[in-house]
């Protein structure tokens, strides 16, 4: 009942200050509680948590159902980008067109780029009717768990998550600055983030700035 109370407090308030009201409370044996919390509150990413395991050793699906790992798709890429999407999320319906942009750049600059699923109402085969749809050839694997999205903190869809040569996170957030209209776009996070990681630089991160999607569930 608490953690459910604090979850909802956590979808109300704005999360920071969420998270500075548990660890103000006094030390004590407390304090890996309110760590606990803050996790389940969305406050701070799995990864902070010890026992977590490496993105690259996540078990996932590929679209023949076997299973893969990230690692398995590295190679020699510098950079690595991974698109949570989801195919019933309708902020990721507008965004397709800018995915399959992005692939047919992104890729030229020696990034590998995956699509991530995993919603619980959604499936491989009906993100991949999409894909086939729009003559998009990328990757797809499939985190019914959602471990990696939790490992990287991810909760919405679309999201991407930018990684570097050693898998460490470059940028996690938007892909851009309007979701609602590819024309008004101003800012482009996922180009600017994927230069910054090729040259070793990491992007400020763009997830409480504005509207994110659908939430993953």
């Amino acid at each position: 009942m608490r953690i459910h109370l604090l979850k909802t407090i956590g979808g109300l308030f704005d999360k920071r200050l969420l998270c500075f009201a548990l660890f103000s409370r006094g030390g004590g044996g407390g304090a890996l509680w309110r760590l606990i919390l803050c996790v389940l509150c969305g406050v701070l990413p799995l990864t902070l948590m010890a026992g977590s395991p490496s993105p690259q050793e996540v078990p996932l699906l590929n679209e023949e159902r076997n299973p893969v790992r990230l690692g398995d798709y590295r190679k020699q890429n510098k950079v690595m980008v991974l698109f949570f999407v989801a195919s019933t999320c309708p902020v990721t319906k507008l965004y397709w067109d800018r995915i399959k942009t992005a692939w047919e750049g992104l890729r030229e600059q020696g990034a590998a780029l995956i699509l991530v699923g995993g919603n619980t109402d959604d499936s491989i085969q009906k993100v991949r009717e999409i894909l086939d749809e729009r003559e998009l050839e990328m990757r797809l694997v499939w985190d019914g768990k959602r471990i990696l999205a939790k490992i990287f903190g991810v909760q919405f869809t679309p999201e991407v998550v930018v990684l570097g040569r050693n898998w460490e996170v470059y940028y996690r957030g938007r892909i851009d600055d309007h979701w609602r209209n590819s024309g008004a776009v101003k800012k482009n996070y996922l180009e600017d983030a994927v230069r910054g990681a090729l040259e070793g630089r990491k992007s400020q991160d763009h997830v409480d700035d504005g509207f994110m999607g659908s939430r993953l569930r």
